[in-house]
């Protein structure tokens, strides 16, 4: 991520809380017909999602960004923003796209501008993503030469760590200890205690591989106690977890008991998944030494299910039942003489059915990331529209369950806000470029068994809207209005100025899936649906429906 605005360079922290400060100068760049000020604040718009994580919703604007710079003919500005997108991309964890945009970035800088060295070493950490460790070790390597000869330290003691890490995964432990203990001298030179510690966590790996118990614990240990408020919550993960590891190795059950917990809490909280199916596998060693194969079960269940989720594989209930019953079977060799090893199994489905609908949203995410691989425009928009569909379950879900506490009553005017503001983003709009007015009454709140298809109707009404109605449409308008129009009945009205197209005018013999889902779920809440034709152009469709 580099980028320049008026030969003063800009930080991370410049970025963050200034979301309306670029989208106000957009519009001014824009009215004005200053190219070069628009593609400043696209780049902009584009870092502060970046760095408030939101990578997805930056990709667009760097999208935008590299299309002008390539118009403009500033090769610079074209770099950065291919290393942007190839950053934000290898942060999804998409490293196959990530090393194709970082690819192209690396042509645009000269060796020793220090831009060209960060790419090198973002190279390597992708090729690493897609475990093709010797392509990122030399990658890596090339970072570390012209690196040595900048003035950075961080970013030197950053090459010896990656280099130490690809080593360390190829098991050439006495290599990643060495460049390890070089990226720590440079640290304690710059003197930054988070820093510091990381390379002690990765120094405590190595000796917890050869076995050497009391070195890893000194500096694991000697990590933990570096860290402080300051540091981010995931960067304890490893370092909690290794010495979980090291504790269980050497027979000490209670202190792995207490850093594995710590570790479990922060991951979940944090809904770091890869980091949960590392501390499921420890889990599973702790029960089965001490024995608690009920426990060891449930791990190795739960590790099933989320490793599969992770992968994008679609959870079906076939595929989830034939899992526990294979791995039921090679159990119950242990468990046969314990009354309770049915009513566990059945404990451990309905866990297990509860996790795939806590993780619709991650479900949605890894869609999108499939989307991506498809070629044909058919399947593609199917694609597309599953995941809108499952983005809605995964917010209504939240909105029901988000706080730990169950629910049977929503919030209706927060949820149609949350459904109509993803689906804006999910079609490609912002709000430079649409404008959107709810008129929700506040206190509406209905129980789940309307609130639930209720909600999947707007979804599907306003995501057809977004899909149909504004092609090359200059100005699109939406609006969506919900409110008691008499005793017991509700009128949802969501009009658009957009132009008319046959999926609009066949809601009953209609072969669109979605126009079908609507015509059911109006039907399941006793309500009627009518499409109507607004003065002076476009349409609205009308639900009134009682509760």
């Amino acid at each position: 991520m580099a980028n320049k605005k008026s030969n003063k360079k800009m930080h991370s922290e410049d970025y963050i809380n200034k979301l309306e400060v670029f989208e106000e100068q957009l519009k001014q760049a824009i009215k004005q017909g200053n190219r070069e000020g628009q593609l400043e604040c696209l780049y902009n718009l584009g870092a502060c999602y970046y760095y408030q994580s939101q990578y997805e919703e930056a990709i667009p604007y760097f999208e935008d960004c590299l299309e002008l710079a390539k118009e403009l003919n500033l090769t610079i500005k074209e770099g950065n923003a291919w290393s942007a997108l190839g950053t934000a991309y290898s942060k999804l964890g998409n490293f196959e796209k990530a090393i194709v945009h970082l690819e192209q970035a690396i042509h645009f800088y000269k060796e020793n501008d220090v831009r060209y060295a960060n790419t090198l070493n973002m190279l390597g950490v992708a090729y690493d993503g897609v475990n093709h460790y010797e392509v990122a070790l030399e990658y890596h390597q090339r970072a570390l030469e012209l690196r040595k000869g900048q003035s950075k330290l961080e970013d030197l003691a950053e090459s010896y760590q990656n280099i130490g890490i690809i080593y360390k995964k190829q098991n050439r432990l006495k290599e990643a200890l060495s460049y390890f203990e070089e990226s720590l001298k440079i640290k304690r030179e710059i003197n930054n205690p988070v820093f510091i510690a990381s390379t002690f966590v990765s120094i405590g790996d190595v000796y917890l591989a050869q076995k050497k118990h009391n070195k890893a614990l000194e500096f694991l240990q000697n990590a933990l106690e570096l860290r402080d408020e300051t540091a981010s919550s995931r960067s304890y993960l490893g370092n909690l977890r290794l010495l979980a590891k090291c504790y269980l190795e050497i027979g000490e059950i209670d202190k792995t008991h207490f850093y594995l917990e710590q570790a479990s809490k922060i991951a979940k909280e944090g809904r770091y998944k890869e980091s949960e199916l590392d501390n499921l596998e420890v889990y599973r060693q702790l029960y089965e030494r001490t024995e608690d194969y009920v426990n060891a079960h449930k791990c190795a269940k739960a590790y099933i299910d989320l490793e599969e989720t992770i992968r994008g594989e679609k959870i079906s209930k076939q595929y989830v039942e034939m899992k526990i019953k294979y791995e039921t079977q090679k159990l119950e060799k242990k468990l046969k003489e314990e009354a309770e090893a049915k009513e566990k199994a059945e404990m451990l489905m309905q866990e297990l059915h509860h996790r795939v609908k806590n993780n619709l949203q991650i479900v949605s995410g890894l869609l999108r990331l499939q989307l991506e691989k498809l070629t044909d425009e058919t399947a593609k928009e199917a694609v597309k529209s599953g995941e809108a569909r499952l983005k809605a379950m995964s917010i209504i879900h939240r909105n029901l369950y988000g706080d730990g506490v169950n629910t049977m009553v929503v919030d209706i005017a927060q949820m149609v806000w949350q459904l109509t503001e993803n689906l804006k983003i999910a079609y490609g709009f912002r709000n430079s470029n649409i404008d959107i007015d709810y008129d929700v009454s506040e206190d509406l709140n209905f129980d789940v068994d309307l609130a639930i298809p209720l909600c999947l109707i707007i979804n599907e009404l306003v995501s057809n809207t977004f899909k149909h109605a504004f092609k090359k449409f200059p100005d699109p308008f939406l609006s969506v209005s919900l409110k008691k129009s008499d005793k017991d009945v509700f009128h949802l009205k969501i009009k658009d100025n957009g132009l008319a197209n046959l999926e609009h005018n066949n809601l009953g013999n209609s072969d669109s899936f979605g126009l079908r889902l609507i015509h059911s779920l109006s039907r399941q809440i006793k309500g009627e649906i009518n499409l109507e034709e607004e003065t002076p152009k476009g349409f609205s469709w009308q639900l009134r429906f009682r509760a």
